[in-house]
C-alpha cells in the first residue's frame, strides 16, 4: 500500500515561525511607513515642478500679468476666511499676512485656486488642468501631532516667486552649506533658499519669511534629518506664555523673543521641565547640532573690529565696537550675523546651551569611535554627529579642522554644553562641546533653548 506524505503539526509550526521571523524581520528592514511618506515626498517634488514649469511658462507669455499681491502667503489649505483666521497658524512678521481660499476653489486654476494665476487665459490653455495640494494638507496647531503638511506659494514685487513644500521621509534631507556633512543627508538634493531648509522651486528661494506657517512663532523649522522646531532665541524667562497648542503656560515658561535678556543660570534638570511646561522639549545634542547649520565659526583670536559675527569676546571691549557691552551675555538675535542656514540666532557664543544628554566617559564614543581626544584640546577632526574624534593635531582630513574646543570630565556622568559662551573666544563654535559638569549644575554662562518634535 502506498503512504500518504504529510506535514507533521510540529513541522507546520516550524515553518510558520520561520515565516513569521522573515516576515517581520523584511517589514523592519523595508519601514512600509517610511516608504509611504518617501511617495508623498516624491508627489510634492513633482507637483511643485509642474506647477513652477507653468508659471514659467505663463510669464513666458504674460510679462505684466499679475501674479498675486506681495507680503502674502498663499496657502493650499482650504479656509472659510480669506485671511485663514479660522486656521491658527503661527504669526507672520508685518506686514506679511495669509491668504485662503474655500475648499470648492481650492483646485481651480483660473485665478481662483490658492495660487492666484488665471492659467486659463493663455492662448494654447492652462498648462495644468487644476492645482495641486499637499498630499496630507492638513494643519493642526498641535505640531507636536506633525499634521503640519501643506505648500505654500509667494510673489514678490519684482514678479518672482517661491513655491514651498515640507517634506516627511527620512530619506529626504538637505546639503549642509559649512561643509560638514550630515547624517542622512539628502540622496536627493534639496533646493534651499536659506529660509527654512524646505523643499523650494522658483525664481526666487529667499521671499517666503521663516515662519511661513510651519512652526509656532518665535521658532524656525530645522529639516531632514532633524525635522524639528527650534527656538529661534536662546530662551528668556515668563511668569506664563502660550504653549503652541494653544494652551497656557503658567509658571517657569520660556520665551523665545528679540531683544530679551537670556535665562541663565539654569540647571539641565530644571530646563527640561522648563520646555515641557511650554509643550516643548530640551533638544538633544543632535538635533542641537542640525539646528545649528551654517552658524558662523569665531576667528582664530579676537578680531579688533566687529567682523565677529558672534558674541565671544574675551579681552576688551573693542575700539569702536557697537555691542552693548563687554564681557556679558547680550540680548537675544542682536548679533544680527550671528545665524544658523535655518534662522536660530545666537548658536555660538553669548552663552551656552543646555541639550538633553547625558553622558559618562565610557559611552561619550559609543558610535565606533576609538580615539578619545583629550579634554581642553582644539578640535580637528569630527564624526558626522558633531563629536570630536581627534583634538590636537595638525591634520585636516576630510576638510573637518576647526578652532573649536573639547571639554570632557572623566569617570562622572555629566550634561551637555553646546557653542561656548562670551569668555570662550575662538574655542566657541558650532562644533565646540563641553562634558564636563553635572546636570545639577548651573552658573551666568548657561542658557538653553526649546524644540518642537
Amino acid at each position: 500500500m502506498n503512504r500518504l506524505k504529510a506535514f507533521t503539526l510540529l513541522e507546520l509550526l516550524i515553518v510558520i515561525g520561520i515565516l513569521a521571523i522573515l516576515s517581520t524581520t523584511v517589514m523592519i528592514v523595508i519601514n512600509p511607513a517610511d516608504l509611504l511618506a518617501r511617495s508623498r515626498d516624491s508627489n510634492r517634488i513633482s507637483d511643485l515642478a509642474t506647477v513652477n514649469t507653468a508659471i514659467n511658462a505663463f510669464v513666458a507669455f504674460y510679462s505684466n500679468a499679475s501674479l498675486g499681491t506681495a507680503n502674502t502667503v498663499y496657502i493650499s489649505l482650504p479656509s472659510d476666511q480669506s485671511n485663514c483666521s479660522d486656521l491658527d497658524l503661527p504669526s507672520l512678521p508685518s506686514p506679511w499676512v495669509y491668504h485662503c481660499v474655500t475648499q470648492a476653489n481650492l483646485r481651480k486654476v483660473d485665478g481662483n485656486g490658492w495660487i492666484p494665476i488665471d492659467f486659463t487665459q493663455m492662448d494654447i490653455g492652462s498648462p495644468i488642468s487644476h492645482l495641486p495640494v499637499d498630499p496630507k494638507n492638513t494643519y493642526t496647531q498641535d505640531l507636536s501631532q506633525s499634521n503640519d503638511l501643506f505648500l505654500t506659494y509667494a510673489v514678490d514685487s519684482s514678479k518672482r516667486w517661491e513655491l514651498n513644500a515640507k517634506t516627511e521621509s527620512s530619506k529626504i534631507g538637505f546639503i549642509t552649506r559649512d561643509s560638514f556633512p550630515i547624517v542622512n543627508a539628502a540622496t536627493i538634493p534639496i533646493n534651499d533658499g536659506g529660509d527654512n531648509g524646505l523643499y523650494e522651486v522658483g525664481s526666487n528661494l529667499r521671499i517666503i519669511p521663516d515662519s511661513g506657517g510651519l512652526c509656532p512663532t518665535g521658532m524656525v523649522y530645522v529639516p531632514a534629518p532633524a525635522k524639528i522646531c527650534i527656538d529661534r532665541y536662546e530662551v528668556s524667562y515668563s511668569a506664563s506664555g502660550t504653549k503652541p497648542d494653544g494652551t497656557s503656560c503658567s509658571s517657569n515658561c520660556p520665551i523665545s523673543q528679540y531683544d530679551a535678556t537670556p535665562w541663565v543660570s539654569v540647571s539641565q534638570l530644571n530646563a527640561i521641565p522648563y520646555c515641557e511646561n511650554m509643550g516643548k522639549v530640551l533638544p538633544s545634542d543632535y538635533e542641537w547640532f542640525i539646528a545649528a547649520t551654517g552658524v558662523p565659526d569665531p576667528h582664530t583670536s579676537d578680531p579688533a573690529n566687529d567682523s565677529e559675527p558672534c558674541n565671544i569676546w574675551t579681552d576688551s571691549k573693542p575700539s569702536g565696537s557697537t555691542w552693548a557691552v563687554t564681557n556679558q551675555a547680550i540680548k537675544t538675535g542682536t548679533a544680527t550675523k550671528c545665524i544658523s542656514a535655518n534662522g536660530a540666532y545666537d548658536m555660538v557664543g553669548n552663552v551656552w546651551e543646555w541639550v538633553n544628554d547625558t553622558k559618562s566617559t565610557s559611552d561619550i564614543y559609543s558610535s565606533g569611535n576609538t580615539q578619545v581626544p583629550n579634554s581642553n584640546r582644539t578640535i580637528a577632526y569630527i564624526n558626522d554627529y558633531g563629536v570630536p574624534i581627534t583634538a590636537g593635531g595638525t591634520s585636516c582630513s576630510g576638510g573637518k579642522c576647526n578652532n573649536d574646543y573639547y571639554w570632557v570630565a572623566s569617570g562622572t556622568l555629566t550634561a551637555g554644553l553646546r557653542s561656548g559662551f562670551w569668555t570662550t573666544g575662538a574655542g566657541a563654535g558650532r562644533f565646540a562641546l563641553f562634558l564636563g559638569i553635572a546636570p545639577s549644575y548651573s552658573n551666568s554662562g548657561i542658557g538653553f533653548r526649546c524644540a518642537l518634535r
